[in-house]
């Protein structure tokens, strides 16, 4: 899973800090604070009758041929966090092909991290190991408190972020404020929860908590993923096996404001697909399932979904197939589900990506726009295209095979 390589990538960030102290700072007032509800404004994707349904063989029924355009860095607007085959991150600013993480020395001043919900925030760290706060143009928060001990972060909201602890006992929970330095430890105390190798001599159990700290998520040891109350300690709904890994739920399989959950299901290992659908968690206990898909194709496989910033669309990858088709071999599709109306528009790009190369689905701050990372940084091979929801239109982005990560607004 593409949450799997970000997770290796993010154990390898936190395992670099292990000089910063526990300690909280004090606070720096933010010029403008950030608020627990995100409430995005209800963005609505009106296409233009500029591209054609192709009609191929092995295409998904009703797919949209994109055109073709040359790339305008105009047309980006906000700055890329892009990620090199070494792992190195960098905050790109496309209308200058500046990074905004080096001086004009060319020293790299922080190393990006996680953006928040609303696109707004950063949480970064300086060369001398110190985490910070910042906007895409100023800091707003210096030594913010950290731990060895943390792993897996994820912004809740705008203001909170919460990570594991590798402490013992292993079901601990940290909630940082990453604008006061605050922070507290929750003791889940989970049954029966699968307990799997994080990193060598690191296991942790995988869950995730919503916003209200009233919710989690996790897997036990049967592969069941089980939506939990905090308060009544008693499980609302679950999804049963087949799940062939714990199932991280990620930034991207969070909705924006917190409220839901989506997720393929049956999870399989990517190199053992299976026929699945879309489901949706809410916090009240509510399973919903999203898409019929496998009544429409005869093998149908969905991976990576990603949220829209004002939480309408799900964008996805799809295979499909018929009886016979080998589902390792399978081309990648791009299709976005509106969740009011529940209808699943695919899209053909130019060079549709092989089986397994696609990686998780970038949207733009304003949700107009998506950037899709296909090909291989190791063979050279990874191209970023820019494509245009409205405008029905394809790009691809020159980043020196580099990998689009996350999008930050201006």
């Amino acid at each position: 899973m593409n949450s799997k390589l970000n997770s290796v990538l993010l154990f390898t960030l936190f395992m670099l800090v292990s000089c910063l102290s526990p300690t909280a700072t004090p606070y720096i007032q933010p010029s403008s604070k950030a608020t627990n509800t995100l409430v995005p404004p209800t963005l609505t994707i009106t296409a233009l009758p500029s591209a054609t349904k192709r009609v191929q063989a092995d295409a998904p029924e009703g797919c949209i041929d994109l055109n073709s355009t040359d790339f305008n860095s105009e047309s980006i607007n906000g700055f890329l966090d892009v990620s090199d085959s070494n792992s190195n991150d960098h905050l790109l600013d496309l209308k200058t092909k500046q990074f905004l993480d080096v001086d004009k020395d060319g020293n790299q001043i922080f190393d990006p991290g996680l953006i928040s919900p609303n696109k707004k925030y950063m949480l970064a760290y300086t060369t001398t190991r110190d985490f910070i706060l910042r906007t895409a143009d100023k800091v707003v928060r210096e030594n913010i408190p950290a731990s060895t001990d943390w792993e897996q972060p994820r912004w809740l909201d705008n203001e909170h972020m919460a990570f594991l602890s590798t402490n013992e006992p292993k079901q601990e929970m940290v909630i940082l404020d990453a604008f006061t330095g605050e922070q507290k430890t929750i003791r889940l105390d989970l049954p029966n929860a699968k307990i799997e190798e994080y990193a060598p001599g690191v296991s942790i159990a995988y869950y995730s908590i919503d916003p209200t700290l009233k919710r989690v998520f996790y897997n036990d040891q049967t592969n069941r993923l089980i939506l939990w109350d905090m308060e009544t300690q008693k499980e609302m709904v679950s999804l049963s096996p087949p799940a062939y890994e714990a199932l991280f739920l990620d930034r991207y399989m969070w909705s924006p404001d917190g409220t839901k959950v989506v997720t393929p299901w049956p999870e399989g290992w990517a190199r053992n697909p299976l026929a699945n659908e879309l489901y949706v968690f809410n916090m009240d206990g509510k399973l919903e399932q999203l898409t019929s898909l496998n009544q429409k194709y005869s093998f149908a496989n969905v991976e990576s979904p990603s949220w829209s910033p004002d939480g309408r669309h799900i964008a996805f990858w799809l295979n499909i197939g018929n009886g016979k088709s080998n589902p390792l071999k399978l081309r990648q599709w791009l299709a976005v589900l509106d969740i009011e109306t529940l209808e699943t528009t695919t899209y053909c790009l130019a060079d549709q990506p092989q089986p397994w190369q696609a990686n998780t689905v970038v949207w733009s701050p304003d949700g107009q726009q998506l950037i899709v990372n296909f090909g291989s940084q190791l063979h050279n091979t990874l191209k970023p295209i820019l494509v245009d929801l409205a405008q029905q239109t394809q790009a691809v982005i020159e980043t020196q095979n580099m990998r689009v990560d996350d999008w930050m607004a201006p």
